[in-house]
């Protein structure tokens, strides 16, 4: 890990060595596919996705899902500005969050506790993006405005 830099102005630290990749699965990359689970009292088999893309400050992720009759499909993409470290270890920052055809350009992204959050507005309401990593599973909570909460395999995976 490189030295922590102070940054001018806002009290705010560069962030050193961040990778959006590692609150999902280290080395994530396009193509790797991954179950979906939907937590409803207990977590149900619910469909499946694939990684659109992946790096150190973006991902894409397309989600597909059938509960009760219904298909749904929902594209997430998160590309991240330069975070920052604020004194107390939270780091943060800009991002664009877009959820299916919806883009906030202006949305924030805090990380810490293990927990990676995007929050922005689509069509008038907020929307958040969490994702964090527990054993060999990948826990996405997904609200707009309902929440949803996800439980992701990856394909291969020994996390």
């Amino acid at each position: 890990m490189k030295a922590l830099q102070h940054e001018s102005g806002e009290g705010a630290l560069a962030a050193p060595d961040f990778d959006l990749r590692d609150y999902l699965l280290p080395g994530l990359q396009a193509g790797i596919g991954f179950g979906v689970e939907v937590k409803m009292l207990v977590w149900i088999n619910a469909g499946s996705g694939e990684v659109l893309f992946a790096n150190r400050s973006s991902l894409g992720l397309d989600l597909r899902a059938s509960l009760f009759g219904r298909e749904r499909t929902k594209r997430v993409r998160i590309a991240l500005d330069p975070p920052q470290m604020r004194p107390a270890g939270e780091v943060s920052g800009q991002c664009s969050l877009a959820i299916g055809r919806q883009i906030d350009g202006d949305a924030r992204y805090t990380v810490e506790k293990g927990r990676f959050l995007a929050q922005g507005h689509l069509r008038e309401r907020d929307v958040s993006f969490a994702v964090r990593r527990e054993g060999r599973y990948c826990l996405v909570d997904l609200t707009q405005p309902r929440s949803l909460s996800l439980r992701l395999t990856f394909d291969g995976s020994e996390v």
